[in-house]
């Protein structure tokens, strides 16, 4: 599939429009329409204006608020501070206070309340040069209501739709259509609201569905209400999980089995066969009986001298089978690299791999972890984050905001750029596929930087609450970039033109830095709050969380292998601090000690090492045993 040649254009029928929001809720989506600005003339003569990319929004929706303040020449003014107001509840800006930048703008992103009352709200952005307004209606609503949202394999559940004009009342005659995302079907994808307002149908799920997370999405064809939302998940009537599935020669892991049942709640008393391929993995029990929480446990033993390779293991009741794998992998090992201060960041590419230490970068031999360069990165630098383009330049976040931009070849850097307004730590910098931009996420600051590499200048800085992730789009999906604020919320921005496309809440609560699969078509989040931490999985062109897996520790950092086999989480336990997350199977597949806790991870580009920043402070490589594959670097 090509990418749109508009901006704006859906690549796919699932992607939400320009502006909307993707919600685990009922409420629809902002309906887009032009918006109207009142332009201020302050006595300097400056003029302040006001816009908003969405004059009417649904409850829950988003827009962003532009405010441009230029000089009467057209001028733009930097450095102006910036409030705004509301003359009515309902509405919420973020962030409200802020200066103009070196364009002499201002953003802000406006979201409405999920209670919020039909209406027109005043939104007044006070300058020093003037004050200047803008007008946004809270719309009616199309609501869409699933039940039940969980489901077995093979179930169904029923659908209705329901429209209410500006003061809550049913509105009949409204022509509604219906998709859904993964195996399921909608039995009347086309439906039509009766005199109370309401529509109804069901969704099925085939028995060749997969367990997981599916979205159902409500519009009507003139987009005149916008969209609704809902995620529901579906479950497996017999769930087999392994613990760890990478296991050495001579090692045992634990087989948990789970029933369901039509309701999806546990159910014991189920008697469960197991079997293996193979005859170099045994189990320690071939049949068991559920509990009264619907669980058994059986051991999984590798023989010594096991031959490397998956191996399926089955499990089956008189209704149902269910399978997972074990993979023999050679058992794993790990070196401590001395030399280093205090490690922060990593990343690889080809036969090299860099280490960002304090005021310097380390270049590495990948095989062996020797150190062949160090680079010192400037007076006053301390890195916090890295992102390579190949094995030519790499793109260096640092403490105060900045981004040192280092020539690989010359082993000298290139050029330091920030922005002025943004002078705190530096989360996750990425660079773009299209090569146009290399972006960095300031979560203090409120702020994503946006560098131009092929001029090493500042193009703009760009508003975000407490974003603490950014990645590129790749693939169809290449012009996107994403970044993920910390509060759970990841957004899509057009990289052609900077401006917001759609949001999806994660459903964690929490956000933390993103990877990307090569094909673009998935996007994986190390989302940390506190001491809780999940690996969130969302379907990028669907644009819904189909995953999110607790771990056992507040994870640090990300990396994925090329061949997106297996994703990795950088974690603060103290030992077993790298979370392998098997991709083909959606599994935790085993963890790999780095000897302390870890700050960072990559993978080496034939995916058998990993180089590990931690706390001790060290770097340290693992050998994973895995079969060589294709890797890339880390974030």
């Amino acid at each position: 599939m090509t990418s749109p040649s508009t901006p704006g254009t859906a690549p796919g029928p699932l992607l939400p429009r320009r502006r909307t929001v993707v919600v685990a809720g009922a409420w629809a989506v902002p309906i887009l329409a032009a918006a109207t600005a009142l332009p201020a003339h302050a006595a300097s003569d400056s003029v302040v204006e006001a816009t908003t990319a969405d004059r009417s929004l649904q409850r829950s929706g988003t827009t962003v608020l532009e405010v441009k303040v230029t000089d009467a020449d057209g001028t733009p003014r930097s450095g102006r501070a910036v409030s705004i107001s509301f003359d009515s509840p309902g509405l919420t800006a973020s962030p409200d206070t802020g200066a103009t930048d070196a364009q002499g703008v201002f953003t802000s992103t406006l979201t409405v309340a999920t209670d919020a009352s039909p209406g027109r709200r005043v939104v007044s952005a006070t300058t020093s040069d003037g004050v200047a307004t803008a007008v946004v209606s809270v719309a009616g609503s199309l609501m869409l209501t699933v039940s039940p949202s969980r489901v077995l394999v093979g179930g169904s559940a029923s659908v209705v739709v329901s429209t209410v004009d500006d003061e809550g009342g049913p509105v009949a005659g409204v022509g509604v259509s219906l998709e859904s995302s993964g195996a399921v079907d909608v039995v009347d994808h086309d439906v039509t609201t009766g005199a109370d307002g309401r529509a109804s149908t069901t969704i099925v799920w085939g028995d060749d569905a997969q367990p997981g997370m599916t979205t159902l999405i409500a519009s009507v064809a003139d987009g005149s209400w916008g969209q609704s939302r809902t995620v529901l998940e579906a479950l497996a009537p017999l769930e087999v999980v392994l613990s760890p599935m990478l296991l050495s020669p001579g090692e045992t892991g634990r087989l948990s089995v789970l029933t369901r049942d039509a309701s999806t709640a546990p159910t014991g008393g189920i008697p469960v066969s197991l079997s293996v391929t193979g005859s170099e993995v045994t189990l320690s029990s071939s049949s068991v009986t559920t509990n009264g929480r619907g669980t058994a446990v059986v051991d999984v033993v590798v023989a010594p001298g096991a031959a490397r390779g998956a191996r399926t293991i089955t499990a089956a009741t008189s209704d149902t089978t269910a399978s997972t794998e074990v993979r023999v992998t050679d058992p794993p090992s790990s070196t401590e690299l001395s030399g280093f201060r205090a490690p922060r960041a990593v990343a690889a590419a080809g036969a090299r791999a860099f280490v960002v230490d304090g005021d310097s970068l380390a270049s590495l031999d990948s095989s062996d972890g020797t150190v062949t360069a160090r680079m010192a990165l400037g007076q006053g630098i301390e890195g916090r984050a890295l992102t390579l383009d190949g094995t030519t330049v790499a793109y260096v976040g640092d403490v105060a905001g900045r981004v040192v931009v280092c020539d690989l070849s010359q082993n000298a850097v290139r050029a330091v750029v920030s922005d002025p307004a943004v002078s705190s730590p530096i989360a996750q910098v990425s660079l773009h596929s299209s090569g146009r931009r290399v972006f960095a996420a300031s979560p203090e600051a409120n702020a994503v930087v946006m560098i131009d590499p092929r001029t090493d200048t500042l193009v703009r800085t760009l508003s975000a609450t407490r974003p603490v992730g950014v990645a590129s789009g790749a693939g169809s999906l290449s012009f996107f970039f994403y970044v993920v604020e910390a509060d759970g919320t990841l957004r899509y921005f057009d990289e052609r033109d900077d401006r917001a496309y759609s949001v999806v809440d994660l459903g964690v609560g929490a956000g933390g830095p993103m990877v990307v699969s090569s094909d673009g078509e998935t996007g994986w989040i190390a989302a940390t709050s506190g001491s809780s931490s999940w690996l969130v999985t969302v379907a990028l062109r669907q644009a819904t969380v189909t995953q999110a897996v607790r771990l056992a520790a507040s994870a640090r950092g990300i990396a994925r292998s090329a061949d997106d086999a297996y994703v990795y989480v950088a974690t603060a336990a103290a030992s077993s601090s790298i979370t392998a997350f098997a991709t083909d199977v959606a599994k935790v597949a085993g963890t790999f000690d780095a000897g302390a806790a870890a700050l960072s991870v990559a993978a080496t580009p034939d995916g058998t090492r990993l180089l590990v920043p931690t706390e001790q402070p060290g770097v340290t490589l693992i050998e994973t045993g895995l079969a060589a594959s294709s890797s890339s670097g880390g974030e």
